[in-house]
């Protein structure tokens, strides 16, 4: 049963990530920094995957909100270098509520101000200068040296003998 709702919850996550690709195409979006998308139907328990997967595919905040009316819920998620806490902070008189940290949050918003809370972000954005920070670079975590790698190597084959 666990393993049914988790597939059930990944292809409800992947129909969403899909509308909001639509979503970011017909709005021409694509270069948008950051991201705020509002999805109704979207379920509260897969906004926050959704924002995290246009988060990771953009490297740009993002935000999905869903309902309708004055109860929208939205999560949001930022790449590294990018604090949305303190992007929220600036914005606070358009929200009911809000609560997170750098590289995350939740808000609660009314339909109404959602394009507000867009326009806001984005001039923050470009203010303090935020792109989206795609590069050919990966990130890591930790530098080692060729002879790391060798004594590594050694300890493996003597478990496999």
């Amino acid at each position: 049963e666990l393993h049914e709702a988790n597939e059930r919850r990944k292809d409800i996550s992947k129909t969403m990530q899909t509308k909001c690709e639509i979503i970011i195409a017909q709005n021409n979006m694509t270069n948008d920094c950051p991201l705020v998308v509002h999805i109704p139907d979207c379920g509260a328990g897969v906004i926050g995957l959704v924002a995290g997967y246009l988060c990771e595919k953009y490297k740009v905040p993002s935000i999905v909100f869903n309902g309708t009316g004055d109860n929208c819920k939205g999560s949001a998620r930022s790449p590294e270098g990018m604090n949305m806490k303190a992007m929220l902070d600036e914005c606070q008189h358009l929200m009911k509520a809000y609560g997170g940290y750098p590289g995350a949050a939740g808000i609660t918003i009314s339909e109404e101000n959602i394009d507000k809370l867009r326009k806001e972000l984005y001039n923050i954005c470009q203010r303090q200068g935020y792109t989206s920070l795609q590069t050919d670079t990966v990130p890591y975590d930790l530098e080692i040296d060729a002879r790391d790698l060798q004594h590594n190597l050694d300890i493996l084959i003597n478990k496999l003998e």
